[in-house]
């Protein structure tokens, strides 16, 4: 998908095989259509979820992903642990642990206000 002729191809096919809502992942080539895809979504009436609060921001209305600065931070201290010279094969694999759900929520004043929720929430995973 690399212009909005596409991706209006690919919302009209989405409505035409009656899809109830849509879950836009992580791309480089989504974020940069972002704009393009939130409007479409509106304009289609497709309820849709990103993972990024910036999508809300823009006009989403809904998102749930990582909290990308507290991913950040991890990443420097992992950085930060091998230029301290520790070996990466030693290093724990880790997942994120904080995730951020944002909302776009009708406000009569403004018209709309963003809401971001925050919190640590731990997943189990058995194999």
């Amino acid at each position: 998908m690399r212009s909005r002729e596409v991706i209006s191809g690919a919302f009209a096919a989405a409505r035409e095989s009656h899809a109830e809502a849509l879950n836009i992942f992580a791309s480089a080539i989504l974020s940069s259509l972002s704009r393009e895809i939130i409007t479409l979504a509106a304009e289609y009436r497709l309820p849709t979820i990103y993972l990024w609060r910036e999508s809300v921001e823009a006009g989403g209305p809904l998102s749930y992903g990582v909290d990308l600065a507290s991913m950040w931070r991890q990443s420097g201290v992992i950085v930060g642990k091998v230029l301290e010279a520790e070996t990466p094969a030693n290093l724990p694999i880790e997942q994120p642990a904080r995730f951020e759900l944002g909302l776009r929520q009708a406000d009569p004043i403004n018209h709309t206000k963003s809401l971001h929720f925050k919190n640590n929430i731990r997943m189990a995973y058995q194999g």
